[in-house]
């Protein structure tokens, strides 16, 4: 994370007294003004309503269109710049009696967490590979169904889809360097397996022994896990289908099927370590 202060010094030179010169007119013999713009350091828009404030205790709030100015004894002064969900950037100024100082501020704004995960509402079983899209950020459920993604602070809403499910959304206010967890979704399976193909077959390791849990899934999207035995069922529509079958701690495997219509077929597969 990066935040940028841009601090300048300045007496009353033309191109910033005509749009940041206080009002307050410059009689105290023991401070100075600051004055500038707030500004949000990704879109360059104005922040209004930030409070300014410097460590003698002097303080201010961003106008409208993201200006201040207040006064500031002189010295060294520490000028910091509170926002909600925003970096609080701090610049150190050498404050002059009865002289203005121009610092403009930029502010990041920062991220949160969202970790949950996604089952299948029926059965309560995880959904690998959901797709989770908040934003501009975006990423998949791990095999157990678990997933986690850092997106800007904010009210947010996240979406979730996955082949063969209806797909769902939620609205969240994401507080800037915080976690969201338990953020969990059940997704309802399209139920309708009409006008398909029917693939039944098993998985087992090199030694012949059914793997449990391993997951086979469908480039339509359909998929299922293996039972105790390592059987598994797909119902996947009709086409040129590609079915991988994975299983942690083994090597991938992917078989090609052509699949007509209320056809049944039988693919096994045989996993490396």
């Amino acid at each position: 994370m990066h935040v940028i202060l841009i601090a300048g010094l300045s007496g009353c030179e033309e191109e910033t007294s005509n749009i940041f010169r206080p009002t307050i007119e410059l009689t105290d013999s023991t401070s100075g003004i600051v004055h500038g713009l707030v500004r949000d350091i990704e879109t360059d828009l104005p922040m209004p309503n930030v409070i300014i404030i410097s460590d003698c205790g002097h303080r201010t709030i961003s106008k409208e269109n993201g200006s201040y100015n207040f006064r500031v004894l002189e010295g060294a002064r520490t000028i910091s710049a509170i926002a909600e969900d925003y970096s609080n950037p701090d610049s150190v100024l050498s404050i002059s009696a009865r002289e203005l100082h121009s610092l403009d501020i930029y502010l990041k704004l920062l991220s949160g967490t969202i970790i949950g995960h996604v089952v299948d509402q029926s059965n309560n079983r995880p959904i690998p590979l959901a797709q989770i899209d908040c934003g501009d950020e975006s990423t998949q459920t791990s095999l157990d169904g678990q997933y986690q993604i850092v997106v800007p602070a904010g009210i947010r809403t996240i979406y979730v889809t996955a082949g063969g499910y209806v797909p769902t959304s939620r609205l969240l206010t994401i507080r800037g360097s915080q976690t969201n967890a338990n953020i969990n979704f059940q997704l309802e399976a399209i139920s309708h397996n009409e006008n398909k193909g029917q693939i039944t077959g098993r998985v087992t390791n090199d030694q012949g022994r059914g793997l449990f849990e391993a997951y086979v899934s469908s480039d339509d999207g359909a998929f299922d896990y293996t039972d105790v035995n390592g059987d598994y069922q797909l119902f996947v529509l009709p086409g040129n289908r590609v079915l991988t079958a994975i299983a942690i701690g083994y090597s991938n495997q992917s078989k090609k099927q052509a699949v007509e219509t209320n056809r049944w077929y039988f693919i096994d597969f045989e996993l490396s370590q």
